[in-house]
């Protein structure tokens, strides 16, 4: 069966027991057959195995996999590690930035990594004020080094926000871009990620022909990529509106759209890339390019702003800001609604001295709105959603190296192991002692008014600081109340023990399968080095959970078990409750707090009822027979 120019034949071979034995071959040398095995190459061309498969043998047991070069067999593999290797899906898109660093720092960087990256961007070529190229030193050990990885190195050529310079560069693109592709071609390198910035809508159509005109001298099989900026808004001047995001899809790889920056330097404080700033940014860029052409990008970094205001904003590596909070124990909170981390600490005027981009943190109070593993994964979440290619990083060496253990699990949705848990908030309620208890947009008498609560009204405490409780309003706005009129409820806690198996894959590439067979569904796919928790193991098969909770199955012998791992996990939740009694003529109790949930019971007017929380218009109640429900507070007057 003649399949394509790499395959001479795939065909099967009889074995006396009643299986048979795939054989496909090649011709060629036999060192390139061996290299040939090490690479990507027989994986990009599976499918061409796996339709001969589903057409000629798909009732048949298959027991062995022999490769052959030139008729000799040069490797021989189970048919069940072929198709976990060579079977699986493509895994997405993941790229990172790099910046600072030299080479061996950056090499560094690279091997923390956990395999998680395809792609690394190191700042190679910059814009000069006057248009012209200037390249940085390019590390032949780092571009080595990341090819053995099977990393593809593709720099990118940034203007560094100099408006001037990046027009002049557009002005002269066609000299430019051959620059570029003579250097692409010189030093080994996978392509190109355009990240020229601070234009206009005036230079649009010039950034759109630059980038054809790389699209055009450089090969196919390199990348040529852009970095754009995030645009929910769809706005259509400034610096936003210089990227025409259909035409620069249409001549380009993919669009690396900087998800990030929502609050900036010299902005208000708020978080640098809130789940619905990036959500809305995916939705604008949908209606102008397809999915497989989208890559969203990832902070690893947060801004802090101080009271005195010597902080504006200031950009904070992921790594800066997890040793702040240690040495200032901060309070840390995690917004769901933006889906962001926050941290508050004081310094105070006996505190080690601490410097920050070279400034130092004088005594004062210190915000900082950051990413963290449960922020990055609920982002990720969204690539999955809407199917886009994959995410990028800005920029690597920036972030904690443990984000690195399940990075690749949450963006290819192949987790086993149980999805990150938000940081908690202080969980703590409180109740309003105050007749009138105003509520404001910031923590001071001068701010403005939002609203007002009335006395007995049950509140829950995002975070306290001089004087003033952070709370969450109905609409998912932070607002302030002073403490002074609000009594805190007590609380109490509950420890739990969960003792997990776990493993790591030793394979390249694990297929997840939803039976324990080889011809069943594969579900999603695993890299070495990935780890799983196992919930069982029989007849050669794993059973492990996924992160949407499904359970799956891996073959066990592509897993190397760890040791039995023990997770202690404690909850502290409110023991304080309130009376209320139904001022309607007959009240729902549901299931849920939305008005589309089960209907539990009926309650009528006069009923007393015991609140244990409240929450966005809803009461949390308990009901005779132990079970929990809820009813809209606006029913309800406290007693």
């Amino acid at each position: 069966m003649e399949v394509n120019s790499l395959f001479n034949k795939i065909h099967l071979e009889n074995n006396d027991n009643g299986t048979c034995n795939l054989l496909i071959s090649y011709s060629t040398d036999t060192e390139f057959g061996l290299e040939f095995l090490h690479t990507d190459k027989l994986k990009n061309n599976a499918n061409n195995v796996l339709s001969y498969v589903k057409k000629h043998a798909d009732k048949m047991k298959i027991d062995a996999v022999k490769i052959l070069v030139n008729g000799v067999v040069i490797t021989t593999m189970s048919y069940s590690a072929f198709m976990n290797v060579y079977g699986a899906e493509t895994p997405k898109y993941s790229m990172a930035y790099l910046y600072t660093g030299n080479a061996t720092q950056q090499i560094s960087y690279i091997n923390r990594t956990n395999g998680a990256l395809g792609t690394v961007s190191p700042s190679y070529f910059d814009i000069n004020a006057d248009g012209t190229l200037k390249v940085n030193t390019i590390s032949s050990d780092l571009v080595n080094h990341a090819h053995s990885q099977g990393m593809k190195v593709i720099p990118f050529l940034s203007n560094h926000w100099n408006r001037t310079g990046g027009i002049l560069a557009l002005n002269n693109s066609d000299y430019l871009s051959t620059e570029l592709a003579n250097y692409i071609s010189q030093y080994n390198l996978d392509g190109i990620n355009i990240d020229i910035e601070n234009v206009t809508e005036f230079e649009r159509d010039q950034y759109t022909a630059f980038v054809a005109m790389l699209r055009a001298k450089i090969p196919a099989t390199k990348e040529v990529s852009v970095a754009v900026a995030a645009n929910p808004n769809g706005w259509v001047t400034g610096w936003q509106g210089s990227y025409d995001y259909t035409a620069l899809a249409n001549n380009s790889d993919h669009l690396m759209i900087m998800a990030y920056d929502e609050h900036w330097h010299g902005s208000t404080v708020g978080p640098v890339s809130s789940i619905n700033f990036v959500e809305n940014t995916i939705k604008y860029a949908l209606t102008k390019t397809t999915a497989d052409k989208i890559v969203i990008g990832l902070p690893f970094y947060g801004r802090v702003w101080s009271a005195d205001n010597t902080f504006n904003g200031d950009g904070i590596t992921l790594d800066t800001v997890n040793k702040m909070i240690g040495l200032y124990n901060a309070t840390v909170t995690y917004d769901i609604v933006a889906q962001s981390a926050k941290a508050v600490f004081n310094v105070n005027p006996s505190d080690q001295v601490s410097t920050l981009n070279g400034n130092t943190l004088t005594p004062g109070t210190y915000t900082i709105w950051y990413e963290n593993d449960a922020s990055i994964q609920a982002k990720m979440a969204l690539v999955n959603k809407y199917n886009l290619k994959g995410v990028g990083a800005w920029a690597l060496g920036q972030e904690p190296s443990t984000i690195w253990v399940n990075y690749s699990a949450w963006l290819n949705q192949t987790s086993a192991i149980t999805p990150v848990v938000p940081p908690p908030t202080i969980s703590l309620t409180g109740t309003v002692t105050a007749t009138i208890l105003n509520v404001r947009s910031g923590p001071s008498t001068n701010s403005k008014v939002v609203t007002s609560l009335r006395k007995g009204t049950s509140i829950t405490i995002i975070e306290s600081t001089n004087g003033w409780y952070t709370i969450r309003l109905a609409n998912g706005q932070t607002a302030y109340v002073s403490s002074n009129y609000v009594a805190k409820n007590s609380t109490s806690t509950t420890t739990t023990t969960t003792t997990t198996k776990s493993g790591t894959v030793n394979t390249a590439l694990l297929n997840v399968r939803s039976t324990p067979s080889t011809r069943s569904k594969v579900l999603a796919t695993l890299r070495r080095n990935a780890t799983v928790n196992i919930l069982s193991t029989s007849n050669g098969w794993s059973a492990i959970k996924l992160a949407n909770g499904q359970t799956a199955y891996v073959s066990s012998n592509l897993i190397t078990q760890n040791a039995t791992n023990t997770t202690t996990a404690t909850t502290t939740v409110s023991t304080a409750s309130r009376t209320g009694i139904v001022t309607t003529g007959v009240l729902n109790v549901r299931s849920l707090p939305t008005t589309k949930a089960k209907v539990l019971k009926i309650l009528k007017r006069g009923t007393s009822v015991t609140i244990l929380s409240s929450n966005n218009g809803w009461y949390s109640i308990r009901l005779a027979n132990g079970q929990s429900g809820y009813i809209s507070s606006s029913l309800v007057r406290l007693t």
